[in-house]
């Protein structure tokens, strides 16, 4: 049996916050890639309330 992971709403967005902010000082991670990250956490976040 899979372990139950909880994501809280806080959680998602600090996940988001910690992009917003880190994607400040790395210059290398695009627009694209942050958007993406994003998404496929709001994604798994819907599929963990489904589960």
């Amino acid at each position: 049996m899979k372990p139950e992971i909880i994501v809280t709403k806080e959680d998602l967005y600090q996940a988001v916050e910690n992009l917003i902010y880190g994607q400040l000082d790395e210059d290398t991670f695009s627009d694209d890639e942050a958007i993406a990250t994003i998404i496929k956490q709001h994604i798994e976040s819907k599929i963990e309330d489904i589960i």
